[in-house]
């Protein structure tokens, strides 16, 4: 694959010990196979990157009673494989599924709620934007009930009380 002009030597280190940590992926679950299961885990990994600065570890959770703090807010996708972001895919860098520009004053109102991390600020806004994007006939489809989720992101995860 060098020849393809992918970057194979950087973050060697980082990339050895996250698959000496996870292993393969697990044929059971493969939407968890690239998502680390611990906060610890993903430190060392950030340590061990070429260029740490250039990255952040965030936590992220589906899950409404395990909360992250320091929230950025929410998005919604798919919570592995390759994680399309619908936010991305419709607002920020169109790739699979681009809203037709009739409907970009409609979904520039929807899109208002988006906070300065460009995530919606909460669940239900979240919730209310999935709710949409469902009903339109250029919008990606699930292959399977509930495929999309809404994702919060931020800082460590914890259980809400």
């Amino acid at each position: 694959m060098r020849g393809s002009g992918l970057e194979m030597d950087r973050d060697g280190r980082a990339r050895w010990r996250f698959r000496e940590a996870i292993g393969s992926a697990d044929e059971d679950d493969p939407y968890e196979s690239d998502l680390l299961p611990t906060a610890e885990l993903a430190h060392e990994l950030h340590a061990l990157l070429d260029r740490p600065s250039d990255y952040e570890v965030v936590a992220l959770s589906r899950n409404p009673t395990i909360r992250v703090t320091s929230a950025f807010g929410f998005d919604i996708g798919y919570w592995s494989g390759d994680h399309f972001s619908l936010i991305c895919d419709v607002a920020i860098m169109p790739r699979w599924h681009a809203p037709p520009p009739e409907e970009f004053k409609v979904i520039a109102a929807r899109l208002r709620e988006l906070n300065d991390h460009v995530l919606f600020p909460n669940r239900e806004a979240a919730a209310r934007f999935l709710a949409y994007y469902r009903g339109q006939a250029w919008a990606e489809t699930e292959c399977e009930p509930g495929e999309f989720a809404i994702i919060e992101v931020g800082g460590e995860l914890r259980r809400a009380v």
